[in-house]
């Protein structure tokens, strides 16, 4: 037990198998695995480390919404990752042609000390994405009493994490948002097939 809460290991196939008052599904690329009806599927993102001769080591994350390409320090070289995402891959090898045909010159046109660049490495994972619109979904299932969803974030979910959270807690405890209104990302829209696109997935 940790503040209150009971964690138990296991494999979850049906959420009809979970005995608990409120469940909070936050399965990410497998919830479609859970919920047939929510199609957040993965989807493959390549993510290249690069060592420049000239580092710049207060650089921001930086996205090129041109190209789809972004950047960002990582110690002393940088993380860039490739504009391409793939669906339906079972293997997670990076894409090492997206670095020479679409990474490197995209990065060496928006600073040109990237044209000495050297890759030293890179890795693939999979991004939780939502086929409808790539947005998030959160909030109550309408079909149970006590699902509730967080997904389909492509990446940001760490980053979007802390609101997520809050507005959940509020929206269980309370019946409804308090100081986050997160109704734009609710279940309902997905369902009835209501786009809210997000056209910049980084």
């Amino acid at each position: 037990m940790e503040l209150g809460a009971e964690f138990t290991k296991g494999e979850v196939k049906n959420l009809k198998d979970l005995n608990a008052n409120v469940i909070v599904s936050a399965a990410g690329c497998w919830t479609n695995e859970l919920l047939k009806d929510i199609p957040v599927f993965p989807q493959k993102h390549t993510v290249f480390r690069v060592k420049c001769p000239k580092h710049v080591p207060d650089m921001p994350l930086t996205g090129d919404l041109t190209t789809g390409i972004y950047w960002r320090p990582e110690g002393k070289e940088y993380l860039a990752g490739s504009p391409i995402s793939k669906w339906d891959c079972d293997e997670l090898e990076p894409e090492w042609n997206d670095f020479e045909e679409l990474v490197w010159p995209g990065l060496a046109k928006r600073i040109p000390a990237f044209e000495e660049l050297k890759l030293t490495g890179g890795w693939a994972g999979y991004y939780d994405t939502n086929k409808l619109d790539n947005n998030a979904i959160v909030g109550k299932h309408p079909a149970y009493d006590n699902v509730y969803l967080a997904t389909g974030f492509t990446g940001r979910g760490l980053m979007q994490s802390p609101g997520i959270g809050r507005g959940l807690t509020e929206l269980i405890t309370t019946g409804s948002y308090q100081t986050i209104d997160l109704n734009c990302f609710g279940v309902e829209r997905v369902l009835n097939k209501k786009e809210r696109i997000e056209p910049y997935v980084l």
